[in-house]
This record gives C-alpha cells, structure tokens and sequence, in this order.
C-alpha cells in the first residue's frame, strides 16, 4: 500500500495534539554506521493546494482585505482572518489577478505585511501584529522548560520542550 498523508501529533501524557498534517513529497533514507534513518519531505495544503489558481479583477475602491479574503478562498479550505486590516488602502484604480494562488497570497503578503500559513485545515491569515486569543502557557521545570531563561536586550531567550498548544500568532 502507498501512504501519502502524514500526521505529526506530539506533547505528553495531559498535553498533546496535532503540530503537522499534509502529504508526503518525497522520502529519503539512509544508514549512518549501525543507526537507519528516513527523512521525509512533506507539504500542508491538501490536494488542492498545488492547483489552486485565481482570476479575477476587482472594481476601484476595493478594500485590500476583500481581495485578500477572495484569493484565500481560492485554495478550497476555510479562511480564518485574524488582525487589523483597516489601515490597508483600498485598490484605488481596481485590480486583476491572474495566477497561482501561492503567487498571488505570496505578493499580497509582500506588499501589505501580513502573514499567512495553513494551520489546523484551514488557511490562516494574519495581519502584522496580530495576537490569537489563546490560553496563556506557564512554563516551569515541571511544565517544559529546559534551563533557564537568559535575559536579552529584546526580552527573554528561554527553550521548552514542544508544546502541541502553542500555534503562531499566540501571545
């Protein structure tokens, strides 16, 4: 049989869940001395993720983040906005798009400073600065923290062990 999902789920015992879901692109394997090892590449975005393609032109006056949403819509799975996109200008004179959706998100995020990713089956907008309402993780000797905190001209340097609830955009 050929498996082509893979699914990384990792924590502890009171503490787990998924951090990867998404499809094999290709596998490598190999030996060093008495250990085998096999290294898989792998993609998040679903079957659709590849072909996903947008054509469309918008009016004049219309709100970057409707543009946004309508090229994240193009890859076929849910489309969570989260942030501020009010101070984005509007497409003054329109605008058409025709290409890759990877293409076009990818210019979009250049050009107004954003971020997005596929998270959790759906595909995660966030504006620059945005903060996701999350619980606040406490980190100890007895919750994951692995030394100590160094303290740094830009705040603190600490390292923990994964922790399956910690997603980008959490405080």
């Amino acid at each position: 049989t050929l498996y082509t999902d893979v699914r990384l789920t990792a924590g502890y015992v009171d503490n787990f869940g998924p951090i990867f879901k998404g499809r094999i692109v290709n596998v490598e394997s190999g030996r060093d001395g008495a250990e085998h090892w096999v290294k898989m590449y792998c993609r998040s975005g679903g079957e659709s993720w590849d072909d996903a393609y947008v054509s469309k032109s918008f009016g004049p006056g219309t709100p970057q983040i409707e543009i946004i949403r309508h090229v994240a819509k193009s890859f076929g799975a849910p489309v969570v906005i989260e942030g501020d996109f009010s101070s984005l200008p509007t497409a003054a004179l329109g605008k058409t798009i025709d290409q890759d959706s990877k293409s076009a998100m990818q210019a979009l995020s250049s050009e107004f400073g954003f971020a997005w990713l596929m998270q959790n089956d759906a595909l995660l907008v966030l504006a620059d600065d945005a903060i996701i309402p999350a619980d606040v993780q406490t980190f100890s000797a007895a919750t994951g923290l692995i030394g100590s905190p160094s303290i740094t001209v830009l705040g603190a340097d600490v390292t923990v062990k994964l922790n399956a609830s910690i997603r980008p955009g959490h405080l």
